[in-house]
This record gives C-alpha cells, sequence and structure tokens, in this order.
C-alpha cells in the first residue's frame, strides 16, 4: 500500500451547533493502493503544486468512475471554486456520490452543508444523519460535531462525552480540549483535574491556544499538575505566540507578558480561581521585568490592599515606575492625584 502524505484539500470552517469553537473538515487522499485509478493520483499530485485546473479535470475523470475520493475532492473544490467557478449545488452533489459510498470526509462535508444550508436546504435532521454516519466510520470531526450536539441538548453530556473521547483518542485536537473541558467541569463525567490537565496538554501540544492558556493557569495554580512557575508561564508565551482573529500580524509582545497575563487571570477570576495573593506575586514577576501594564497593576493592589498588605508608598513606586514608562492609566492617576 502506498500512503500519500499531506494530500489534503481543505474546505470550510464551521461552528455546528456551538458558537465557541470552530473545526476544519480536509479531503483525504488516505491510503491508495499501487494499482489506484491514475487519474486520481495524477489529481493529487497537480492539487498539491497548485494545479488546480489540471487537478479538477483529472478528479473528473476520476469520478465519473465511480471513485469515491475522487468525487469527495470534486465537492471540495466546487465548493471552494477551486479550478472551477464555486457552486454549492455541484459540491452537494458530488459529497453525496461519495458519501453513499461510506466516505466518511464526504459525509461530514455533506453534514456540514446541510447545516449551513449551502446547496440544499438547511435541515438539522440531514446534518445529524450524516454526522454520525461519518462518526460511526471513525471519522473525527463528525464525532466532534455530534459531541457538540449533545453538549447542547437536553441531559446530553454523557453522550457528548462519549463522541469527545472517540475523536480525542484519534488525536483531535478540538476534541480534546473539549474532553479536558468535560473533566474540568464535571460535565457528562465525573470532576478530575489530573483527567483534564492531561487532555489540555495533548490539545495544547498540537498549537490549541485555548488549552495552552487553560494549561498555563493550571500549573500557576498546581491544579491537576504540580505547581511549576516556569511551565506556567511557557505555556501562557504559547497562547500568547497565536495571533487573535482579528490581528493581521501578531504585535511586538510585550516584556514580561506571559506573567502579566497570568495575574489579570487570578486577579479577575473569570477561567480560574479567583485569588488576589497570586494575581499579585505574578504582577509583581511581571513588573520586576519591566512590564508597565503589571507595574500599574501591582501599584493599584498596594493602593486598595488586595492580595497584598495596603502600602502608599509601595503603590505610588509601582505606579511611578508605570507612568515613567508612558503607560497612560497610570500617568492619568499621578495626575488625578497632582490637581487633588
Amino acid at each position: 500500500m502506498k500512503q500519500i502524505a499531506h494530500a489534503t484539500v481543505t474546505i470550510l470552517l464551521i461552528f455546528y451547533m456551538n458558537p465557541l469553537l470552530s473545526s476544519q473538515y480536509a479531503v483525504f487522499a488516505e491510503e491508495i493502493s499501487e494499482t489506484a485509478n491514475p487519474d486520481f493520483t495524477q489529481g493529487v499530485s497537480a492539487y498539491e503544486h497548485g494545479d488546480y485546473v489540471t487537478a479538477f479535470n483529472k478528479f473528473q475523470l476520476s469520478a465519473k468512475s465511480g471513485n469515491a475520493r475522487a468525487q469527495h475532492s470534486l465537492g471540495v473544490m466546487y465548493a471552494e471554486g477551486r479550478g472551477v467557478p464555486q457552486n454549492d449545488k455541484e459540491a452537494v452533489y458530488w459529497f453525496r456520490k461519495a458519501a453513499e459510498q461510506g466516505f466518511a470526509s464526504a459525509q461530514t462535508n455533506l453534514a456540514i452543508m446541510y447545516a449551513e444550508g449551502r446547496g440544499v436546504s438547511k435541515s438539522s435532521g440531514q446534518a445529524e444523519k450524516w454526522f454520525l454516519k461519518a462518526a460511526e466510520n471513525g471519522h473525527p470531526p463528525a464525532q466532534y460535531n455530534l459531541g457538540m450536539k449533545y453538549l447542547f441538548s437536553n441531559n446530553g453530556t454523557k453522550k457528548a462525552v462519549e463522541w469527545f473521547l472517540k475523536a480525542a483518542e484519534q488525536g483531535f485536537a478540538p476534541a480534546q480540549m473539549m474532553l479536558a473541558n468535560s473533566y474540568d467541569k464535571g460535565l457528562g463525567v465525573g470532576k478530575d483535574d489530573a483527567e483534564a490537565a492531561k487532555w489540555y496538554r495533548r490539545a495544547a501540544e498540537q498549537g490549541n491556544t485555548g488549552s495552552q492558556f487553560v494549561l498555563a493557569y493550571m500549573y500557576a495554580e498546581g491544579r491537576g499538575v504540580a505547581r511549576n512557575d516556569d511551565e506556567a508561564v511557557k505555556w501562557m508565551r504559547k497562547a500568547n505566540s497565536a495571533p487573535k482573529w482579528y490581528e493581521k500580524t501578531k504585535p511586538k509582545e510585550e516584556p514580561a507578558e506571559a506573567e502579566c497575563n497570568l495575574g489579570k487571570v487570578f486577579e479577575r477570576g473569570a477561567v480560574a480561581r479567583k485569588d488576589e495573593s497570586i494575581a499579585a506575586n505574578w504582577y509583581r514577576k511581571a513588573a520586576e521585568l519591566g512590564n508597565a501594564e503589571a507595574q500599574h497593576s501591582l501599584g493599584m493592589m498596594y493602593e486598595q490592599g488586595r492580595g497584598v498588605p495596603m502600602d502608599k508608598a509601595e503603590a505610588m513606586k509601582w505606579i511611578n515606575k508605570a507612568a515613567s514608562q508612558g503607560y497612560t492609566p497610570a500617568r492619568e492617576m499621578l495626575k488625578r492625584k497632582e490637581s487633588k
């Protein structure tokens, strides 16, 4: 058997019954035999080299002879408008051809088209039907999407965990994150911080930003893992390095940005337990490394006696350091004090 590596055609990002996470769906050439349809293998090669017109023509020849992978690839190219004008109805036609032959990636993409109402009337029932077929065929994105469906349905959290686990064990990072979240929050499974940390780490190691962020504060807090400030900073830096969706490029990292962000996590208590003494500790680490925002935040904590003993002199020391770097909130605070 010959393994074709990296022969992927990317399709659609979709939010399926879930406003928080998206999944990427792809065409995989998977395993093809040495005697596989030559038109299909030539199409894969053309696609990998960016020759989409040739790829489309080769896939079309192979698809008409009944090759499910080629049919699926045609569907993707119609959906994305690569090598051919974009046409959702044609995409659905070819996805269905491959899906009816049991090709799991096509079943998933057909489900997506029904979920989105692209090229076909929108139907949550049809979407679920095809997601289920693909999931039962072992397709991780479909298993993940079914997990999300059950997570947001009444009394469906246990079923959600079952599907997340199936996809997570195949290395699908979004499912690993949701499985970790299930253990973290006790949703559909007993709360288990160690299991949560294990699955967050697996997703984090694949570059899942949300998991990197959560893993950072778990190390900072010593929850589910032994407390380790170096690991906390490492994972927060990795999370910080990913551009936000609204950023064309990642802004230059501020000094000790990771340490400062850990301080904010524990000060606000939005995603980790609120602990102002831990927050002050992280602000101090960042402030001593020259982070102006952390200097101001640490100063305010001394000013108000939050997480540290109230100390007006220490407060002014840090606020002045922040102001000297041009940090606007610190400068404005000094102006207000001077005007009194």
